[in-house]
């Protein structure tokens, strides 16, 4: 089956009727940061999630079947699946990490996100399908990094680049992580 961009959705279903919603991947975007943001009570998120998505008559619904209709749209209508990683690590921050992101569109798909009008299930799956050659991708594997799989020798390195890069600060008086990145490489090679 081949998708166009008139297939995708532009509306949840909550029983019998359906709500259309804002789909831009900014407003997602911003879905996903109050998601994650613990200073706003959880009670709160979904009022200011239907808000955000600009359809005031979702808050006639039950708010657990909205709840539920706005988590499958986030998830692309993916169901929930388990987690097989153990990390929890982040491996980015929309906040954080946009000028990476940014570039790492410009580069592999050529599309300027400043003016792109892209529907949140578009961006996301190539947010998803980004490559690790991209600066984006190697931040996200430096995060992630699984330290106790590393040989001894590599383990110093990537363990400073995962804290320069870590999304709780870093640390100021770090090295330049592209001196420590050449420094793994040149034990890569040895």
């Amino acid at each position: 089956m081949v998708l166009t961009r008139t297939d995708l959705p532009k509306s949840i279903r909550i029983g019998e009727k359906d709500y259309l919603i804002k789909t831009d991947f900014r407003t997602w975007i911003k879905f996903e940061a109050m998601l994650q943001d613990d200073e706003i009570p959880d009670e709160f998120k979904t009022y200011l999630q239907i808000r955000l998505l600009g359809n005031n008559d979702l808050l006639n619904e039950d708010m657990e079947s909205v709840q539920n209709a706005l988590f499958s749209f986030y998830r692309l209508g993916q169901p929930i699946r388990k987690a097989t990683k153990t990390s929890n690590d982040k491996p980015y921050s929309f906040e954080v990490d946009m000028p990476w992101i940014y570039a790492a569109f410009r580069e592999q798909y050529q599309i300027d996100l400043l003016t792109a009008d892209l529907h949140w299930w578009e961006f996301k799956a190539m947010f998803d399908s980004l490559s690790g050659d991209t600066m984006f991708g190697k931040i996200m594997s430096y995060r992630t990094a699984d330290l106790s799989k590393m040989s001894e020798s590599m383990r110093k390195e990537m363990a400073e680049l995962k804290a320069y890069w870590s999304l709780d600060g870093g640390y100021e008086d770090q090295r330049d992580p592209y001196e420590i990145e050449a420094e793994l490489l040149a034990n890569v090679k040895r």
